[in-house]
């Protein structure tokens, strides 16, 4: 074996083993992520819930302060 080809297999050696610690950081980190999925899903269904009621509270508060200003 020449000299590039060993360059060529400790480089691919070392990012192997870079393959593989990043690997094992991922594994921590996935049990971390469906915690934080349920977390958005029950967002999300609360915004969808009373998101129509908000934006009509909401339409009907900036009537008021448009209205408040066009007398004042």
């Amino acid at each position: 074996m020449n000299i590039s080809n060993a360059i060529i297999l400790n480089k691919l050696d070392k990012l192997e083993e870079s393959v593989i610690r990043i690997e094992k950081k991922l594994d921590k980190i996935q049990p971390n992520t469906e915690r934080m999925e349920n977390h958005i899903n029950f967002v999300e269904n609360i915004y969808e819930t009373i998101k129509n009621p908000f934006h009509f509270l909401m339409n009907k508060v900036s009537n008021l302060t448009h209205e408040k200003k066009k007398i004042n």
